[in-house]
Parts: structure tokens; C-alpha cells; sequence
């Protein structure tokens, strides 16, 4: 579990967006007294769903109106036919925290570092990057 914000960190009506280190960021909702922690990323598009909308327990996309079962992550509407990841939510006093990992469908720990590139002297005495991305 990490934490998340607090919960007077969310706005009334809308969301509240965490991105930090490696993780996907997220996007908190409180939809009639209920944390909501999904990824913040739409599964059909680039869109922050954190800028969407919420209607009962729908999840509307601001792109295409695309819309997710805001509890299940299961996809409703089209263009939305990939399932949203959603997060174990848990209230500590007024902490909000989830089970959020650093990809979808990827259990465990943080990624590890990508091992640094390897350099080698050009003629000028300067180090050249030889691998490539």
C-alpha cells in the first residue's frame, strides 16, 4: 500500500491526481462517501480520466465519453472495450492509501533501475553513448 493524499484532498465533485515515481498515475474520486483509486490513463486513449466525469457509478472519459464501471474498472460504453485498472483503497484516519503497483498486471515491487548505458571515448576524448534505446 502507499499513500495516496489526504482525503480533503479531493474535490467535491471531480477527482484528485497523484503521479509520482515510477508508479502509473492515479486518479482518487470520493463518489457518495466511497474512495475510488483508478488508473489514470483511459485504456482506449491518452486521456486523463482524473479530467472526466462521474455519473452514479459510471466513469465518463473526457475523450470520447468512453465510460468504465468506476468500481470494477469493467469498460461500459465505446470506445472503451479494455478493462481500467482499479486499486484496494484503505482510510487511515484521514490517509488515504492503495494498493497501487507499477504497471498493470504487475504484481510485486518497483521495477528495477535500467542498467546505465555504456560509454565509450570518441577521438576528442568524450564519452559517446554506444548503445541504442
Amino acid at each position: 500500500m502507499i499513500f495516496l493524499c489526504m482525503l480533503s484532498d479531493i474535490p467535491a465533485s471531480g477527482a484528485k491526481r497523484i503521479a509520482r515515481g515510477p508508479r502509473p498515475a492515479v486518479a482518487v474520486f470520493l463518489v457518495d462517501g466511497t474512495i475510488h483509486a483508478t488508473a489514470d490513463k483511459c485504456t482506449h486513449g491518452t486521456a486523463l480520466l482524473s479530467r472526466g466525469k462521474v455519473e452514479g457509478n459510471r466513469l465518463i472519459c473526457p475523450l470520447h465519453q468512453g465510460s468504465f464501471d468506476i468500481r470494477t474498472g469493467e469498460a461500459i460504453d465505446l470506445p472503451c472495450d479494455e478493462k481500467l485498472e482499479v486499486y484496494a483503497v484503505e482510510l487511515r484516519g484521514e490517509e488515504i492509501w492503495a494498493a497501487v503497483i507499477d504497471c498493470p498486471g504487475m504484481a510485486g515491487p518497483a521495477r528495477p533501475a535500467r542498467p546505465a548505458p555504456q560509454c565509450a571515448r570518441s577521438k576528442r576524448g568524450r564519452s559517446t553513448n554506444t548503445t541504442s534505446a
